[in-house]
C-alpha cells in the first residue's frame, strides 16, 4: 500500500508545475479576458510568488554565508562548540 505513496518531494514537484504552468497562466490570460472579475486575484497570486521568491533567495543567501563564516572562524573547535555557534543568528556572531 505504501508503494502508492507519493513522497513530498514528488508533491512539491508537481505542485509547482501545476501551479507555474497551468494556474498563473489561466489567472493572467482571465484577467486579460475579464479584468473587472479576475485582476485582482491575478495581482495577488503574482505578489505572492514574488514575495515567496524573494524569501527563497534569502534563505540561500544566508546559508552561503553562515557556511563562508563558520569556515573562516570555526577552525579547531570540537563539534559540540561548533553546533551551538551555528544555532545563534548570524547577525549576532561579529
Amino acid at each position: 500500500m505504501k508503494k502508492d505513496l507519493a513522497s513530498p518531494s514528488k508533491l512539491k514537484k508537481e505542485s509547482i508545475t501545476e501551479i507555474n504552468d497551468n494556474l498563473v497562466s489561466y489567472m493572467n490570460t482571465m484577467a486579460k479576458v475579464d479584468p473587472t472579475t479576475y485582476e485582482a486575484t491575478a495581482k495577488t497570486m503574482a505578489e505572492l510568488i514574488d514575495k515567496n521568491n524573494e524569501l527563497v533567495k534569502r534563505r540561500k543567501k544566508q546559508r552561503w554565508q553562515t557556511a563562508n563564516w563558520f569556515k573562516a572562524k570555526a577552525k579547531g573547535f570540537t563539534l559540540c562548540e561548533a553546533l551551538c555557534f551555528l544555532m545563534i543568528p548570524l547577525q549576532a556572531r561579529d
